[in-house]
This record gives C-alpha cells, structure tokens and sequence, in this order.
C-alpha cells in the first residue's frame, strides 16, 4: 500500500491493516516519515503496537507515552503502556498507569484484572500511595489474584497513609488512643479494611495497632448506635481476625472480660451488633454456646455468614462425602488430626483463569517443555488433585484445565466441607471430592491423565512411598505437579524448629499464639526472617509452618533420585519471582543446572520446589 504524494496522508484503517498484515516496519516508516499527522494520540498508539511487535519496547513505551501526553483519557494507551511496563519489570509504574485509566470508567475489568498482573509483582511500593483508590476498588474483585501473591505489597502501600502512620507512632510512644476517633478515621482507609477481611495483614505494626483497638472495644461502653463509617472498622477488625484464625495474643484479662460478655448474651439472649462483633474478634461464633441461636438474629452480617451459616453448610455438605480407605497410618492420623481443628488454608477469594486453557497452553504460558503431550480424543482431561486441603487448588485446577473432570482427596473431613462450599459458590459442577489419604489409593481403579499433589508428600511419614502410589495412578505419558519444601530455603524454619521443645507434638492454638508474640518481640534474625512469611500471619499458616506434626525437607539430589526410581521425566519448575526469570527458560530442565543455582540463591524456592514431571513411556 503506497500513496501517491506525501499530501495523501494514510487513513487510521491503513494504518491497523498494514498491522494486521504484519507489516509493522512499514507503519513505522509512514510515521516516522511524517506522512501522517503527528498531533494525534492514535497515531502514537499504532506506533507502539508496531514497536512492541518488533520487541522494540523501549520505543513502544515512548510511542505510547506521547499518545498519553496528547490525550489524557486514551485508555487503549495507558493499558498498553501498563502492559510493557510490567514486561521490562517495572509493575509499580504499571499500577500507577492502570489507576490513571481506570479514573475514566472504561473496561475496568480488563484494567483490574491488569492491575492485579502488575500488583503481584510489586516489591518496591513508594508513590502508590496515590493509587490506593483503585487498589482498594480491586480488593473487591473475587478472582483476579490471589490475596497472598499482593499481601506484602498492599500493607505497605496502605500504610503510606498518614492517618494509618499517625496512630502506628501513637501506638509505638504509647500513647492512648481515642476509641472513637480511631474508627472514625480507619474507617475512610477503604485499601486497608477492604483487604482485611479478605487476607491476613502481614504487618506487626499495622497489627499491634488492630490488637490495641479489640481490647479498647472489648472493655469500653460503646453507644449501640455506630455511625456507619465507625461500624466499617469495627467489621473489618472482626472479619481480620476471622481470616488470621484469631492468631492475635490475648491477655488473661481479655478472655476474662470476653467470658462475661459471652455469659451476659446468653442470659439475656440477644446482643447488639457491635457486641456480635467484639465476641467475633475473639472466637468463631458457632463456638460459642449461643451462636447460631442469637447470631441469626443478625443473618446479614457478614461475620455471622462465615462463622454460623457457612459452617453449618459444610458440616450438611459432608454427610454425602464418599471416604476411601481407613487412614491407618499413625501419621497421617496425627496430621489429619491437625487440620481438623485447623481446616487449611483459610481463603475466602483466589485467582481463577478466566479461559480454560488447553495442556500445550498451559505449559507455553509456564515456559515448560513437556516430551510428550497425549492427543485428546475429544474426552474429558482426567485431573486428581491429591491433598486438595480447603478446596484452592482443586477450584483452580477445574477452572484452568479445558474440558476436564476433577477428583479432589484429603484427609481432613472439615478442610473438605470448606472445599465443597467454595466450589458451590464459585459454580463449578466439574469435582468429585473424596475423604482419603493418598497410601489408600493402592486400589483406585481410575487413572488419571494429570495429577496434582502441591504441599502434601513432604507431611507424609514416607514421602517417597507416597509418590509412588500417585506414580501408578498416572496413565501413560500422564504429568505430575508436584511440590515440596526445600531443605536450603527453609533454613530460618529450622532455627525456629531447635527453639521449640517437643517440636512435633500437637500444640494446641493457645500454645501456637503465646509462641508468636513471643517471637515477635524477639530481635533475633530467624524470628525477622519468620515474619517475612505471610505463613506468619493467621494460626493454621503457621501451624503448617513450623508447628506441624510431621515433615520432611528435600534437596534437588533427593528429588532427581525419586524421579530416577519412578521412572518420571523431570519437566521443569514454575517459577514465580521475576529476578529468576531471566535465567529461566535456559535451565529450566536441568536439574543440575537449578542445583548449582539454589546454591548461589537459597532463598529461590522459599515457597517450596514446585516441578513438573511426566511418566516414561
């Protein structure tokens, strides 16, 4: 396509065509050769799509920073430039970019869902402060991300807030506090209270002021009659310390007070909602003897949906449950045990993909090779999640996974009940959920094309003997994901372990919590470098962390020798960290390879290893 005279300027619609086309060289000689008018955004929007197209996105983010520059509101711009900000690793310029799009009220679930791409790769939070508003607006959106992969990032941008920092130095001079007026402002702070009540704060600070406000309303007289702004503290206050699993200490006169609170409600039989609330920041209501029977009277109150109604939706939900085996391994008792009292994790939104994806798709988006992928004949893809816990996994998997059918196991009846409610609410009719334990599967007839089992092998009294019977559950050429803890990485874990007498008997919350503040008022390196765990931050994290009753730590030499013995083809890893990323692609099949770079980067798989493998033919 050529014009005649540099007078027959190019249309917007030759200009998308050529790219269309491909020939993004020649659209950047129209424009760079002036024969287009060079005052309009659009033509420095084309511009960069032609520049990042030919990987050129240093000029691409120029290209759409002029057309920014010419038009304010171009969205389609700023979404772009967003875009690449995040591709060459600057995720806070990119929030800030989203946030400034997003003020125009146009595909905000595109800009969301962007935003939160860009949130979970922040590490350096100054000048987000400004972008609070919209960061607040996407803690509301249910499935963009994961609340744990922002949690850091969003405690320290909510903190930017001066009236949040004036009441943190309050607390640390020890300064009293006016109850009133502390909820009056926190309840303006919509980031904070908003990512309250859907993930633990993994902040001390942010925490010591939470704790100092809970004790205030317990012991203080406070009128029936909250303004609005007030109450949206007080919920908040009540629905954190439901997701942290009440891992706050609390003082013996506290349970004192608390116990005549509790007494008083029952004898009167009726409380008002800010009493509902203080009990709740302390206990689970359908602990407490009068819970469902007074907290009903509150039905639209969020903390007496997860605490009475949704509990008791689960304990009918597991009266049908299929059980599998006898779970006759001591160990297994012992941990099943555990996550009876604590169901884990504790979630109430995750990141779900929005598309399901294909297994060639979901490894080019991983960056994973795989030998050899079975054609599909058109049935559904077989999926066992094994060691589903409280069904995040499992509702992922259904959700990612184009045409599949999803068998989901654990050995933990209320972490399934837990499951079985998320998956009803989020819709999905694609998972049979079974109560076993993984060395119960020796005679399971069905085999599976993928098997996921991501944090459960290392909890087993014989890891190996675990895979195994998983291995033999795996149909030809069929894939495993799994996960387990690196010995290099959890060095800090184990400082703690040597402080802990008795590490392995079966701590009860109380003793769980006094242990934690304890060690958060240590000075000592292992207990700063524990605090850096979000696992830190709510009871059954940490219990899973520290405290539970068996586990096993591997190195990279111990998983190529199970690998070895099960005849399984080591895949990859998924990496998450950015800094990694750039050594990636190059080593990522080579165990050796990562062995050599764990080494010089302990920290690596601090999370745990997270690998693929695939059965040998």
């Amino acid at each position: 396509m050529t014009k005649s005279t540099q007078a027959d300027t190019y249309t917007d619609q030759d200009l998308i065509e050529l790219c269309n086309a491909g020939h993004f060289d020649e659209v950047k000689r129209i424009v760079q050769s002036h024969e287009v008018d060079h005052e309009r955004a659009f033509v420095h929007l084309i511009l960069g799509y032609s520049h990042a197209a030919t990987n050129d996105l240093n000029a691409a983010i120029a290209s759409y920073e002029t057309a920014v520059h010419i038009q304010p509101d171009y969205v389609d711009a700023l979404n772009n430039l967003g875009l690449l900000l995040i591709d060459v690793g600057r995720p806070a310029d990119a929030v800030l970019k989203f946030h400034q799009a997003l003020q125009y009220k146009q595909s905000e679930d595109i800009l969301f869902a962007n935003m939160a791409v860009a949130l979970c790769a922040v590490e350096e939070t100054d000048g987000l402060g400004e972008a609070s508003g919209s960061l607040a607006r996407l803690m509301q959106q249910s499935s963009l991300f994961r609340p744990a992969d922002v949690s850091f990032a969003v405690a320290k941008i909510a903190k930017q807030s001066q009236v949040l920092q004036r009441y943190i130095r309050a607390i640390k001079s020890g300064v009293g506090l006016n109850l009133e007026e502390v909820l009056q402002d926190l309840g303006t702070e919509e980031l904070l209270l908003n990512f309250m009540k859907i993930c633990p704060i993994p902040d001390l600070e942010i925490e010591a002021l939470l704790r100092q406000l809970r004790m205030q309303l317990l012991f203080s007289d406070i009128p029936n009659a909250l303004s609005e702004v007030m109450f949206r503290t007080v919920e908040a206050i009540a629905l954190q310390c439901d997701v942290n699993e009440y891992v706050y200490f609390e003082t013996p006169e506290e349970t004192a007070r608390l116990t005549e609170l509790v007494a008083t409600i029952d004898e009167v039989g009726s409380c008002s909602t800010w009493q509902l609330h203080i009990c709740a920041s302390y206990r689970s209501l359908h602990s407490l003897g009068w819970g469902s029977e007074i907290a009903v009277q509150h039905a639209d109150c969020e903390v007496v949906k997860r605490h009475v109604l949704h509990f008791e939706h689960e304990q009918r939900l597991l009266q049908d449950i299929p059980f599998t085996g006898e779970l006759e391994n001591e160990v297994s008792q012992k941990v099943s045990a555990q996550y009876e009292e604590n169901p884990y994790p504790r979630w109430i939104s995750t990141y779900l993909q929005p598309n399901a994806l294909t297994l060639p798709q979901v490894f080019s988006n991983l960056a994973i090779q795989v030998p050899y992928l079975n054609v599909r004949d058109g049935s559904a893809l077989k999926v066992l999640i094994a060691g589903c816990g409280t069904g995040q996994q499992s509702i992922s998997a259904a959700k990612k996974y184009a045409n599949s059918q999803i068998t989901a196991i654990d050995i933990s009846r209320r972490s399934l009940g837990y499951a079985m409610r998320k998956t009803e609410e989020f819709g999905i009719d694609t998972i049979t959920y079974r109560h076993a334990d993984i060395l119960d599967l020796t005679n399971f007839e069905e085999r599976f094309d993928v098997i996921e089992c991501v944090g459960v092998l290392h909890h087993m009294e014989n890891p190996a003997l675990g895979w195994s019977v998983l291995r033999e559950l795996l149909v030809e050429n069929g894939l495993m994901r799994i996960g387990l803890y690196s010995r290099t990485a959890r060095s800090a874990i184990h400082q703690a372990w040597d402080k802990i007498e008795g590490q392995r008997k079966n701590y009860s919350n109380t003793e769980i919590v006094k242990y934690r503040d304890d060690l958060a008022r240590s000075e000592t390196l292992h207990a700063k470098e524990l605090f850096s765990f979000l696992d830190a931050y709510s009871t059954s994290e940490l219990r899973d962390l520290i405290f539970n009753v068996h586990e096993h730590n591997f190195s990279i030499d111990e998983i190529q020798s199970i690998l070895t013995r099960l005849k399984l083809e080591f895949c990859g890893f998924e990496i998450q960290k950015d800094t990694v990323k750039s050594d990636f692609i190059n080593r990522n099949n080579n165990l050796e390879s990562w062995k050599a770079f764990e080494a010089e980067n302990p920290n690596t798989f601090s999370a745990m290893y997270q690998f693929w493998c695939q059965a040998k033919s």
